[in-house]
């Protein structure tokens, strides 16, 4: 789609110059957050004002802050953060009267902090956040499988959001360093997802792996990953499952446990539900090997070399940021997507495409999903309108082999569609569709 129609279609949805806010905060997807902070950094690096990043170009990090940027010909404070797809589209669809918010970094407070710019040893913190609604956000997901859509379990009423397709995600299975398998089936990804543990013999294929065990970790419940990776895995995004909480001592994860039970604004998140925030983390986890002594666990592990397996899933930006470290990516059904392999794609070679890639494009790899861009035309500024047009050009200018834009894939690359979230890959002669 090019940049006049994605204008024309924004200004038919009714986006609004609801005030004169000139911060705008930005919040969603973590899976697709080193594409839209390579982009930032590409365009606004200069005026970087904070970042949770360990450099001025952390395309990982997990909060910015840039000042005094003009989008559109307004000048904006925009402040960034990535808390998962669920997190926020349900701040970006809070009603007004009872919003919900997230913390972000505070203009006002940053640009008060002594020293230079960019500040990239200040953390988020009470020292330097404010607490605000979002009024864009990036998500893995529609919102019609959100539980932030009407009116929720935690009795606010959402609202409807406007949604934009500006790419698609590639995500993958991963294991722990030295695991020893490349593959994982539907029926195991189910299993593991719903029990949390499988004998390692159903992973590896060995019947002494009967003993070990295969174990399975991942997100929270406001992760757009974790619904897409639920749902690919025909458990449903709904369905009760269970996480572990890994313990890493020196290269190895050594325990597991539960999360800690939560509450958020009424929404209770049990310990076998709960997870990480970020993929970023859980990849973290896979460059670790898992001990043969397994603390905190309800088997004896006394199998082949002692098998254990730590199981997971994430976008493939974070996976491939751990390929080095030693993360394992897993084939699902046999067939890879973006990397894994020595011809695919890296962090190194992030612009090339790959076998991964067709198998994507031409629908053989199904674990991917559409990332959108969502709002609240009812209550927009004039320089979050403004922001919102900047974001959807941009990624709509981008090639797969943009090096902003890899490892995702663009739009027009791809040769078959979905109507729902992990729903049926279609063929058809309408490009339309492919939008």
């Amino acid at each position: 789609m090019n940049k006049n129609l994605l204008i024309a279609a924004i200004a038919a949805m009714g986006v609004v110059s609801a005030s004169a806010q000139t911060t705008v905060y930005l919040t969603g997807a973590t899976a697709f957050r080193s594409v839209v902070n390579k982009s930032l950094f590409d365009d606004y690096g200069a005026k970087l004002a904070a970042t949770t990043g360990s450099s001025s170009t952390d395309d990982a990090a997990a909060a910015l802050l840039f000042t005094n940027i003009n989008v559109g010909g307004t000048t904006v404070d925009l402040s960034v953060k990535w808390s998962g797809s669920e997190a926020g589209i349900r701040t970006v669809a809070s009603p007004s009267s009872n919003t919900v918010t997230d913390t972000f970094y505070s203009p006002s407070l940053v640009k008060a902090l002594t020293g230079s710019f960019p500040k990239t040893a200040y953390a988020l913190s009470s020292a330097n956040q404010t607490n605000a609604r979002g009024d864009i956000a990036f998500s893995d997901t529609w919102q019609a499988v959100s539980n932030f859509q009407g009116k929720a379990k935690d009795n606010r009423t959402y609202a409807t959001l406007n949604e934009a397709k500006v790419g698609v995600v590639p995500f993958t299975f991963v294991a722990n360093k030295g695991c020893g398998i490349d593959n994982i089936s539907l029926s195991t990804a189910c299993q593991l997802a719903k029990a949390g543990r499988v004998p390692a013999s159903i992973v590896t294929g060995i019947t002494n792996d009967i003993t070990g065990g295969a174990w399975f970790t991942g997100r929270d419940p406001f992760s757009g990953t974790r619904v897409t990776a639920l749902m690919v895995g025909k458990v449903g995004y709904n369905t009760a499952i269970k996480n572990y909480k890994p313990t890493v001592s020196g290269g190895l994860i050594t325990a597991l446990g539960d999360y800690a039970s939560n509450a958020v604004s009424g929404l209770a998140v049990t310990a076998a539900g709960n997870g990480e925030t970020s993929g970023g983390t859980l990849c973290g986890y896979m460059t670790n090997s898992m001990s043969a002594t397994v603390s905190g666990v309800p088997v004896t592990v006394n199998g082949r070399g002692n098998t254990n397996i730590l199981i997971s899933y994430a976008g493939v930006a974070d996976a491939a940021a751990k390929f080095s470290g030693g993360l394992i990516p897993l084939k699902f059904e046999g067939v890879h997507g973006r990397f894994g392999l020595t011809n695919e794609y890296s962090a190194a070679n992030p612009g090339r495409l790959d076998s991964g890639y067709t198998n994507i494009i031409s629908g053989k790899y199904p674990f991917w999903s559409y990332e959108h861009i969502l709002w609240d035309s009812s209550r927009m500024s004039a320089a979050a309108s403004n922001t919102l047009t900047y974001l959807t050009n941009t990624f709509a200018s981008y090639a797969t082999t943009n090096t902003l834009m890899a490892p995702n894939i663009a739009l027009g690359d791809m040769k078959v569609y979905r109507l729902s979230d992990a729903g049926e890959i279609k063929y058809s002669t309408n490009a339309a569709l492919y939008r």
